[in-house]
């Protein structure tokens, strides 16, 4: 939404100038009447009478539907956090979304480690505060083995950002089982495994938040992203679930837990892709994009998806749209994995 369809959507605004308009100086109002006709007026009344109720509406809206996300709680409150106190497990912290994340979870003060199979890199290497667990999070055994470890050397963990990924594109016909398999492993499976090894603290505790990192691929899936999109909407089911779960089967509303789908991000997976973006003009965002997001949702302790930008947030919604609605947004994608147009 731009900045002239926020002013009007604005019920301070529109409600400022419905009260100069009816019942401003006379003179002002005098004025007026002189230069613009009565049946105008009378129309641009109207008009900022309904944009006012619609505002409102909108305002109403969107209050309750964080307020239900958030299991009917208000975010934030409860708990005062003491961020040098709390312990944040972040996989894939090694690059990309994952590195920054791990960055703005150690700005907060949190002690952090760095889940990953590659090298601890330089940039993350000065902080006192973060630690380094190698782990292959696609084995159970090699997840439960670093959570005792994590636990036995830092104490339970209270955030989990299941943020590592892994995309291997190629069309649904052509797709090796060893890719779909690996897809699957790291990008869905490995989170119900980080879930079960370290989500059981946060219910003990009372508290706690996990944010999964999925994708805008989750609602519209490019050709050729099949298991990619799939696994990513996987991660939004497991996490209504999950919601579900943390509220009626354990009691624990304070266990937040956060999914971020974002758009294409400019990572390594993403550069084969480059060239057909920039032809079909699709927006890309930083990984420090995501990466703010998701320290955002924790440092707030908001519930629900968050999709980015947030102005793509009503194709969270698409598969409700019309069929007609639905192929003609998905038939724009084509050019992202082709850089053509037909």
């Amino acid at each position: 939404m731009n900045a002239t369809s926020r002013a009007l959507l604005s019920p301070a605004t529109t409600g400022a100038l419905l009260l100069v308009l009816a019942r401003g100086p006379a003179r002002l109002r005098a004025a007026l009447r002189q230069r613009v006709p009565a049946a105008a007026l009378a129309r641009l009344l109207r008009a900022l009478a309904a944009l006012f109720a619609l505002g409102l509406l909108a305002r109403a809206n969107a209050l309750l539907s964080a307020w239900a996300k958030n299991r009917w709680q208000v975010p934030g409150r409860g708990r005062r956090r003491r961020w040098a106190d709390e312990v944040a497990v972040v996989t894939g912290g090694c690059g990309g979304i994952g590195a920054a994340v791990a960055r703005g979870l150690l700005g907060l003060g949190c002690k952090v480690v760095v889940v990953d199979t590659v090298p601890l890199p330089e940039s993350l290497g000065d902080w006192a505060n973060l630690t380094y667990e190698h782990c292959d999070i696609t084995s159970p055994d090699s997840v439960h083995q670093a959570a005792d470890r994590i636990r036995a050397q830092l104490g339970a963990p209270s955030i989990l950002i299941n943020n590592a990924g892994l995309a291997r594109p190629a069309p649904i016909l052509s797709q090796t089982a060893a890719a779909l398999q690996a897809v699957f492993a790291t990008n869905l499976l490995a989170h119900w495994t980080l879930l079960q090894a370290f989500v059981p603290d946060m219910v003990a505790a009372g508290a706690g938040h996990v944010v999964g990192v999925a994708s805008l691929a989750a609602f519209v899936t490019p050709a050729g992203f099949a298991d990619y999109a799939a696994s990513k909407a996987g991660v939004v089911s497991l996490h209504e679930a999950l919601a579900q779960e943390l509220k009626h089967r354990y009691a624990c509303p304070r266990v937040r837990s956060s999914v971020v789908c974002p758009t294409y991000v400019r990572t390594p997976f993403v550069e084969p892709y480059r060239e057909g973006l920039r032809k079909a003009k699709a927006l890309t965002l930083a990984p420090r994009d995501v990466a703010d997001a998701v320290v955002a949702q924790v440092r707030e302790g908001r519930c629900g998806v968050v999709v980015l930008p947030e102005r793509y947030g009503w194709l969270a919604g698409l598969r409700g749209w019309p069929a007609w609605v639905q192929e003609f947004i998905r038939d724009g994608t084509r050019e992202h994995v082709t850089g053509k147009s037909e």
